[in-house]
Order: structure tokens, then C-alpha cells, then sequence
């Protein structure tokens, strides 16, 4: 079961991160769109869809921040439930993000999955904060291990690849850093999709929106993000073997395009086996907001390497 939430969690990635970790993820999305309309006609609806999707891409991509709201949800066989929260700001010229997460479902989850019976969970509420590519990570996880200091840092200039434990850590945090990236990655990905279609318009929270989907496999899920750099190719193998394992053979994207042809709201989500579901929603507002992350005082941060000897 573990190794089905680990799973989940990677697949809920790639689609955080699929199209954005190349530069050239946008020149792609315009080859595929032009194709599109070219064997769809101009003037035909599939052509106006790929056209629409790709104006929502390359407005987003053209705002700096955005302010998210992010939950993923899990339901897994055995009785296994569970959901956590993300919310704050992210940039992506420059890279920065400035979020709090809320895990205490998660570590609750995971207690009860190792047979952990010594008590209640206590609440696990983090603030990341991304700058100068470095990871911040505080709040109430780290509070009893860091002897005073409330901040733990990894510089990800500085992973040493022949420290597995080290380099396994900084892989996970490739991840959040990735997270920081323009919504346009996830528009980028719904492209990729060959049965994409307009579902209709729809009021969302008092934002008027034109909804489009499509599905995915997890393979071309993967290798519409095959340049990561925090997947090598085993993780690969092994997160498909997974997934397959897991009866996850599909990944349905929804993605919300307001008035201003900018992602108002993007999800994913995929069934497992024996009526399991694995869900994402994100919902992008203020486009363009203020983001000033600062890193915390010296005095009150410990390096991750350290850090690992007291017990992280």
C-alpha cells in the first residue's frame, strides 16, 4: 500500500511538472495545435479547441505569479482515505513559490498503514518557501528536531549524487520546486491528448469558464515529462509497473479556461482497482500578484545535512 500512495503522489506530479521542465515544451504545444487545426480544418471545431487551448497556454505562460489553491485526494482499497492541501504563491520568472501544506491526513494515514498505534498524529502543517534554488521547509514537522531553529534548508546546487539518502530527498523536493511553475505546463499536457474535446461552458465560483478534457496513459503522461530531471529511468519503470499494478491505465485532465483566456482551474484524476480514485484540483487566481519570498534568518535555519543527524 505504501508503495501505491508513492505512486500516486509521482503521478500527481508529472502532471505538475509535465511540459515545463524543457523550454521547448511551448514550440511543441504550437507543432501539435497547428497539426491539429491543419488535419481538423481552420474553421472546424477540433481546430478552435486546439487554438483555444493553446491561446490559454501562452497567456498564462506570459504571467510571472499566480496564487493556488491545490488538493489531492485518495481513496484506496483497504479502507484507505486520505487528503492534503497546498495553498499560497508561485513564480516562474524567476522561479519562486512561497506555499503552505497541510499533510496531517497524510502522516495519520501512514501511521495507521505501519501499524502505528502510540497515539494521535500531531498536526503537520509546513511552509515552503522557494528562492535563489534553495528549499525552505518549516512549520510543526520539523519543530521538535531542530533544537531552536525553525527552518530546514536545501540548496539544490549542492546534492552530492553519491549520497543516496541526500540525493533521494532533494529528488522529492525537485518535485515541490516544480510545482512553482506557469499552469501553462498543465494546458501543455491536456495538447498532448488525442480525444481532448470542449465539454461545454460553466460557471466556476462566480468565474464564467469554457471547460475542456481529454485522457491520458500513463505512459504518455511520462513521456510528455521525459526530461525531469527528479525521475531516472528506473523510478520510471517502476512508477508504470506500479500504476499498472494499481489498475491506473487512465488519467482523466479537466481544465477550466476563464474570460481572459487564462487556466482557472485544472484537475486529474484516476481510478485503481477495486473502485479506488486518486484525485488533484488546483484553482489559479490573481494572476500576476505580488511575490516577495525571503529566506529565513541565518540564525534560525539548519542545512538538510545536518539536519539529518538529528533525525529527519
Amino acid at each position: 500500500m505504501r508503495k501505491a500512495i508513492t505512486a500516486a503522489l509521482a503521478a500527481g506530479v508529472l502532471v505538475s511538472t509535465a511540459a515545463c521542465s524543457s523550454d521547448d515544451s511551448s514550440s511543441d504545444s504550437d507543432a501539435k495545435a497547428a497539426a491539429d487545426t491543419d488535419e481538423q480544418g481552420g474553421g472546424s471545431e477540433g481546430g478552435g479547441l486546439a487554438a483555444a487551448l493553446l491561446a490559454s497556454q501562452e497567456k498564462s505562460a506570459e504571467a510571472s505569479t499566480v496564487a493556488v489553491t491545490s488538493t489531492m485526494s485518495m481513496d484506496l482499497p483497504e479502507g484507505m482515505a486520505f487528503s492534503y492541501e497546498l495553498s499560497g504563491v508561485t513564480g516562474w520568472d524567476p522561479l519562486a513559490m512561497d506555499v503552505t501544506m497541510d499533510m496531517t491526513e497524510f502522516f495519520e494515514a501512514m501511521a495507521e498503514m505501519m501499524g502505528d498505534d502510540s497515539g494521535e498524529v500531531p498536526e503537520a502543517v509546513m511552509n515552503l518557501r522557494f528562492i535563489d534554488n534553495v528549499m525552505y521547509m518549516g512549520g510543526t514537522p520539523f519543530e521538535e528536531e531542530l533544537d531552536g531553529a525553525s527552518w530546514v534548508k536545501i540548496d539544490l546546487e549542492d546534492v552530492d549524487p553519491n549520497d543516496p539518502t541526500f540525493a533521494q530527498t532533494a529528488e522529492q523536493l525537485k518535485s515541490a520546486e516544480n510545482m512553482a511553475q506557469s499552469p501553462a505546463s498543465q494546458v501543455a499536457l491536456l495538447l498532448e491528448s488525442d480525444d481532448v474535446e470542449h465539454v461545454g461552458s460553466e460557471d466556476l465560483d462566480g468565474r464564467a469558464t469554457e471547460k475542456y478534457a481529454g485522457t491520458l496513459t500513463a505512459e504518455e503522461l511520462v513521456a510528455a515529462d521525459a526530461s525531469a530531471a527528479h525521475m531516472n529511468e528506473a523510478d520510471i519503470e517502476d512508477l508504470l509497473t506500479t500504476l499498472e499494478q494499481m489498475g491506473a491505465d487512465g488519467f482523466e485532465l479537466t481544465v477550466w479556461v476563464d474570460e481572459d483566456d487564462l487556466p482557472a482551474r485544472v484537475d486529474m484524476r484516476f481510478a485503481v482497482e477495486e473502485g479506488g480514485e486518486v484525485s488533484y484540483s488546483t484553482v489559479y487566481e490573481d494572476y500576476g500578484i505580488e511575490l516577495n519570498v525571503e529566506a529565513p534568518d541565518e540564525a534560525d535555519v539548519v542545512d538538510f545535512a545536518d539536519a539529518r543527524g538529528a533525525g529527519l
